[in-house]
């Protein structure tokens, strides 16, 4: 923060031009975020002893959500049963039965049979979001109040991370804890464009807003808080019908009045060769359109944090305001730009050090998509994630699309969506209505015993989910799991950041 705070003082004799002092801004907003990850990541710094015996340590649920075999999927997974902590489980989700990621987890379960390990297939459907059934009864039948969510595609190395974790989210008025995410190991033209937007704009962005704690910016790729925090709202229940769950948990735990906060460690995605472009455009676009209802002023202010946006208002301002050529200007822009996201960048995976003309490249080619792509994702309200298709509501909330059409008033008004700077989770709370997740219907799943029982009672609307494990050895009691509805809102036409 140091540099930023240099840079902006520096450039105080120029505030009369305005033009100029937003763009000193944004700069400095690119400093403060290099401070950040420098300061935070760039220096090996030792784990914190583990001296669990002698603290008081709450214990904690890990979920892990899985659908097919990720990228490196067997590291990821091992990184949670390696952990240094006293008393935690680990309960691996999975929607369906067949899914080819069961036998790996059954396996690893066998490799660690000191380790409190639970495999439930089968999920609950609460909302709209896949991830949220998927997890959902993980969730409910977790020992511990402390939650961590882990996507199975990412892995945090360090075996002390969890005592890290718990030890931060101790801290006080803290709600949260969440890690960076960091794009490693892509050999496709697809994974290394998505290596270079996360280690890069992302990365910036993100640590930057985290550590002058101005607002919520949360991913969920690794996130941890208490179960008590959301019970108000009927749990992890009541965001199941948002497609950026992680986003609006993020929003409602600062509501409460508490902060988030990072740790030391990364949460480190093995891309591989999982995306294509032309994949790597759709995600993005995927997201982009999503955060419009969710964050609307963020999205619309977009733009304006990228290199060519900037850099083209910057170099205007220069000439009218020092008469600096716009052909000596733009050079020097976009070299310091790229030198500012190649450090960054290296800070957070150093073997882009190795490769730094295909760093270079993959860094032109998603500086030039990031604009149209943000075009491309603020015309329309139709997502599709998982082979599903979803139109998108003004409060952020999804619906399962039966068609591909635009709702909400057509393109114009997709473009143009009402300019709210408050989240969904906070115009609710303004207008003194949240969802009651509390009314019953009968029960649409029933729990079966890991030894394959099916005495368990079910409807014809029932359908058997077995619970593999636990390995500790403990006997699961057969139960019948009610479904508590969440309201998705008036019905228009049963239509991810």
């Amino acid at each position: 923060m140091a540099a930023s705070v240099i840079f902006t003082e520096g450039v105080q004799p120029l505030r009369k031009y305005s033009d100029q002092n937003r763009n000193s801004a944004r700069l400095s907003l690119n400093l403060s975020g290099i401070d950040s990850s420098r300061s935070r990541y760039g220096s090996k710094k030792s784990p914190p002893k583990a001296s669990a015996q002698s603290e008081q340590l709450p214990g904690v649920t890990i979920l892990r959500p899985l659908k097919g075999v990720e990228v490196d999927l067997v590291k990821n997974l091992t990184c949670s049963l390696r952990q240094e902590y006293p008393l935690f489980e680990v309960i691996f989700c999975v929607a369906q039965e067949g899914d080819p990621s069961i036998p790996i987890v059954q396996d690893l379960m066998k490799q660690f049979p000191d380790v409190d390990t639970k495999l439930l297939i089968g999920e609950t459907e609460v909302g709209v979001n896949p991830k949220i059934n998927n997890l959902i009864r993980g969730y409910e039948t977790a020992k511990h109040d402390i939650i961590w969510i882990l996507d199975s595609n990412v892995s945090i190395p360090s075996p002390t991370a969890l005592l890290s974790s718990v030890r931060a989210l101790l801290s006080p008025r803290i709600g949260l804890v969440h890690h960076l995410p960091v794009g490693i190991v892509p050999t496709s033209n697809g994974s290394l464009l998505e290596r270079t937007f996360l280690n890069t704009a992302h990365a910036k962005m993100y640590l930057t807003i985290n550590k002058i704690a101005i607002a919520s910016c949360i991913i969920g790729k690794s996130n941890m808080f208490r179960r008590s925090d959301l019970k108000a709202v009927g749990g992890l229940r009541h965001f199941g019908k948002y497609m950026c769950e992680d986003n609006i948990i993020g929003e409602y735990i600062w509501g409460l009045g508490l902060r988030h906060k990072m740790t030391g460690d990364l949460a480190l995605q093995s891309l591989g060769d999982s995306l294509t472009v032309w994949d790597y455009i759709k995600r993005r676009a995927r997201w982009i359109r999503i955060r419009k209802y969710t964050v609307t002023a963020a999205t619309l202010a977009e733009p304006f944090s990228e290199s060519l946006v900037c850099g083209f208002w910057a170099a205007w301002a220069f000439y009218r305001t020092l008469g600096v050529p716009v052909w000596k200007f733009l050079p020097v822009h976009f070299g310091v730009w790229f030198a500012f996201d190649y450090f960054i960048s290296s800070t957070l995976d150093p073997s882009v050090l190795k490769q730094p003309v295909r760093y270079f490249l993959s860094w032109v080619v998603r500086e030039c998509l990031a604009l149209p792509v943000w075009g491309l994702a603020m015309w329309g309200t139709v997502v599709e994630w998982r082979g599903r298709d979803f139109n998108l509501r003004r409060d952020g909330t999804v619906d399962l699309a039966t068609n591909k059409v635009q709702h909400h008033g057509g393109r114009w008004a997709s473009l143009l969506p009402f300019v709210r700077t408050r989240s969904p989770v906070r115009r609710k709370e303004s207008s003194g209505k949240l969802d009651d997740p509390a009314s019953e219907v009968e029960p649409l799943i029933s729990v079966g015993t890991n030894n394959g029982s099916e005495n368990a009672p079910h409807n014809r609307r029932s359908r058997p989910s077995p619970v593999v494990g636990p390995t500790n050895g403990e006997n699961v009691s057969t139960k019948e799991e009610s479904v508590s509805p969440v309201s998705l809102g008036p019905s228009v036409a049963m239509h991810k950041i």
